[in-house]
């Protein structure tokens, strides 16, 4: 299949990745998973400029709009480290410290000092598991966690994060089955999380969920406006959405869904407003031996016409797939194999 070229640079991992401007030249920021450390890239040189220390197991990292500060959620439950975000200064080249998010979640007792132990587990619960990080700017900056551990989202004051003031988290929404990947509306208005797989039991999720930051923040019963199938018109099957990206306009959601092996695009208008029929397309993905697309990583282009796509089953190095997606007309239009093994997440650079 001929690639259709859709200019900006694509930055591939196993780990999370996130270019982030930082005063003249960008700065790419990537997670080592297997030594806790957050690598800080010259964009332009591709340099390694330093690193930083996170939590272990670091999973996902987000950057301030200011190129300043990241934030990386740290997520294996097995090290003591499963309910925490760590703070970095990317000037200075070093972690500020670790906020501890809460154990548990309404409905599940937690022992005071609950042992740390690998999922999917019975008593799970009262580790966080983080996952996915976002920022809106609203009310002057707010983190959102997806919390796959607890099958909800914090909600989480930055000012109060960088002071490592008490009271930092203000708020968890309950989602879906163990969210994974999150994203925020361009504007800052809403969030989105794929709601993957249970950590407590071996099942796996087939619904989105958006929520009102000004709600959330608010801490308003109703923060999560909508909860939808996605990948699957069985409400029994699993799909498990994976990644969760907004189109530039925020009119569009796009949903990897890993089981089902497609993506979806949802109308964010109606999913708001609760109509039927918010998933108004799905697009098959497939590999070019057949195999199952188990589509996961989503980037999505400045102008809002293309989507890359990672994905493939894990299997021997260069097995992985991208595939590139015309997004206003809802069909692959390019595919690169041999991208790397178990490709997960992306990001563009201009």
């Amino acid at each position: 299949m001929k690639c259709t070229p859709i200019v900006p640079l694509l930055l591939l991992a196993a780990a999370s990745a996130a270019p982030i401007a930082n005063g003249p030249s960008e700065l790419l920021l990537a997670l080592n998973k297997g030594d806790h450390t957050l690598a800080i890239v010259d964009a332009t040189t591709l340099q390694v400029l330093g690193k930083a220390a996170s939590g272990p197991d670091p999973h996902e990292v987000v950057g301030s709009a200011d190129g300043r500060l990241a934030y990386i959620s740290n997520y294996t439950a097995g090290n003591g480290f499963a309910n925490s975000l760590s703070v970095v200064d990317l000037t200075a080249r070093k972690a500020l410290h670790h906020l501890e998010l809460a154990f548990g979640n309404p409905g599940f007792a937690c022992p005071p000092n609950p042992i740390p132990h690998a999922g999917p587990h019975a008593a799970f619960g009262c580790f966080t598991n983080t996952n996915g990080i976002v920022i809106s700017p609203r009310h002057g900056g707010v983190l959102f966690t997806a919390n796959g551990g607890t099958h909800d989202v914090s909600v989480i004051d930055v000012a109060k994060t960088l002071a490592n003031a008490p009271g930092a988290e203000i708020g968890r929404i309950p989602v879906g089955t163990g969210p994974w990947g999150i994203a925020v509306s361009p504007d800052g208005a809403w969030i989105a999380t794929a709601n993957r797989e249970s950590a407590r039991v071996d099942a796996e999720g087939n619904n989105v969920s958006i929520i009102d930051v000004d709600k959330a923040v608010a801490g308003a019963k109703d923060a999560e406006a909508a909860r939808f199938i996605v990948g699957t018109n069985n409400p029994s099957a699993a799909s498990r959405p994976f990644g969760v990206a907004f189109t530039p306009d925020g009119k569009t959601l796009l949903v990897s869904n890993f089981r089902a092996n497609n993506l979806s695009f949802v109308d964010v208008g109606k999913a708001i407003a609760g109509e039927l029929g918010a998933e108004v397309a799905r697009l098959p993905l497939t590999t070019p031996d057949g195999r199952p697309s188990r589509p996961r990583g989503i980037a999505i282009t400045p102008d809002g016409k293309y989507a890359a796509i990672t994905g493939a089953p894990r299997g021997q190095p260069g097995s992985g797939v991208l595939w590139v997606v015309d997004i206003a007309q809802r069909k692959t239009i390019g595919r690169v194999s041999g991208v790397g093994n178990e490709t997960y997440l992306l990001a563009l650079l201009p």
